[in-house]
């Protein structure tokens, strides 16, 4: 939990809305970038380790270059692209620690 909660607060600037243990001793936290959508992470020490499969999280930017150059600085490594699509959409996937797919898109014009 604590990689998850740095990661996403350094790298993708959310802040932390909400923590709490649930009845099953799960620490749950809700992180959002103040918009109306939420980030969930559960973490449960009796749960089989996640390996991230199948799960992608998609965060739009205003300027996808320099939001490249930012999480590169930050250290975090690019697993794929930039890529530019039709319509001049770009992005590029970065993995959160438990390798869950980041895409950064910057929607065309």
């Amino acid at each position: 939990m604590n990689a998850s909660l740095q990661f996403y607060q350094t790298v993708l600037n959310l802040r932390i809305n909400r923590r709490f243990m649930s009845p099953d001793g799960s620490d749950i936290v809700f992180l959002s970038d103040g918009d109306a959508a939420e980030v969930e992470l559960i973490h449960n020490e009796k749960s089989l380790k996640f390996e991230g499969q199948g799960i992608s999280l998609g965060f739009q930017v205003n300027d996808l270059a320099s939001t490249l150059a930012e999480i590169k600085n930050k250290g975090v490594e690019i697993a794929k692209g930039p890529f530019k699509v039709g319509g001049g959409t770009e992005f590029f996937y970065i993995k959160d620690p438990d390798g869950v797919d980041i895409q950064i898109v910057q929607p065309g014009h």
